[in-house]
């Protein structure tokens, strides 16, 4: 199969105070992509100022401190159809992702590369936990769009779908040996106030969610399947000079100005502590709390203590009935 010379390749990325891994993220992005669309928001940790210094960057701003995943999307997809080119892929990554090293020889980019106009591509989601293992999600995810200049995105709040689904009948792809890796499980301290973040987020703008329930989904990267884990292979993250991204993380990870951490601490004194007491959020490690006060209850602590120590015995039996009759009380 002959590879379609007329294709234009674009990377969609936001960013919000991504430094710590932003030059390798655009590294690896510049090995295929022929722009590198970055809409930054409101970054206060140079961002900015190294996605300027890449040839293939574009960057734009957008100055509205709201998270809201489908304006960022839509916004990053308009730009993308005001570039030139007569065939454009578009390719949503988060600043911790990247595609799969092995893209370079592998046969199914040929495929990417000669889908048709409207096809989504698929590709399984790989999460590094450490040199041995990844955890592989057990669907796809849809990271790519061959673009038809017409679909609109209609996305969510947040875990929206990254690229424009047609509602008519389109090609679906469905990639096997090209992932997307994903890095974030390689900086524990900068997942897990993320991992806050999130929850309080959701508290906000969902409050008819379950405090267990949230705990639940944001911790099950804590003990993935048995049959969701599998062997890394040295082709997804050993590039051409022989280096482990893995290597690359642990060199350049620096868990300072952790923005989540300050974002959840205003959540805080915007809507008090009682808001939050039950949702997972009161680590002892968490800086900015040492000047709130605990508001949880003696339940309140025990009940936290119980999602924490069943983290992998969540799908047993006895732990869902449990925390089912939890949901009913707490």
């Amino acid at each position: 199969m002959s590879i379609s010379q007329n294709n234009t390749l674009i990377c969609l990325t936001p960013v919000r105070n991504e430094a710590w891994i932003l030059p390798l993220f655009i590294m690896k992005a510049s090995e295929w992509a022929d722009y590198i669309i970055i809409m930054d928001q409101c970054s206060t940790d140079g961002s900015r100022e190294i996605a300027r210094s890449f040839e293939k960057v574009i960057l734009i701003e957008n100055n509205d401190p709201t998270y809201d995943e489908a304006y960022r999307q839509k916004r990053l997809i308009d730009e993308a159809r005001k570039l030139p080119g007569e065939r454009k892929v578009l390719f949503a990554l988060d600043a911790d992702e990247i595609i799969s090293l092995n893209w370079r020889y592998s046969k199914e980019w040929e495929i990417i590369m000669n889908a048709r106009e409207s096809s989504v591509l698929n590709f399984p989601w790989l999460t590094i936990i450490d040199y041995e293992k990844s955890w592989r999600l057990p669907k796809r995810k849809s990271f790519a769009f061959v673009d038809d200049n017409k679909t609109s995105h209609s996305g969510d709040l947040i875990h929206s779908t990254r690229v424009p689904i047609p509602n008519m009948k389109h090609d679906v792809l469905n990639l096997e040996e090209i992932g997307i890796v994903h890095l974030k499980l390689l900086s524990k301290k900068r997942n897990r106030s993320k991992i806050r973040w999130y929850q309080a987020f959701e508290r906000i703008k969902y409050p008819q969610k379950n405090a267990i329930d949230l705990f639940r989904t944001y911790n099950n990267h804590e003990a993935p399947r048995k049959e969701e884990l599998v062997d890394n292979k040295l082709e997804w993250i050993v590039d051409i000079e022989n280096k482990n991204i893995i290597d690359h993380i642990i060199e350049i990870d620096n868990d300072e100005n952790l923005w989540w951490d300050n974002e959840v601490k205003e959540l805080i004194e915007k809507y008090g502590t009682d808001y939050f007491k039950k949702i997972d959020i009161w680590d002892l490690d968490f800086i900015p709390y040492k000047e709130i006060n605990d508001p949880r209850s003696i339940l309140d602590r025990m009940v936290h203590k119980w999602l924490i120590g069943t983290i992998k015995q969540r799908r047993a039996v006895l732990t869902r009935v449990i925390d089912k009759l939890l949901k009913k009380v707490w």
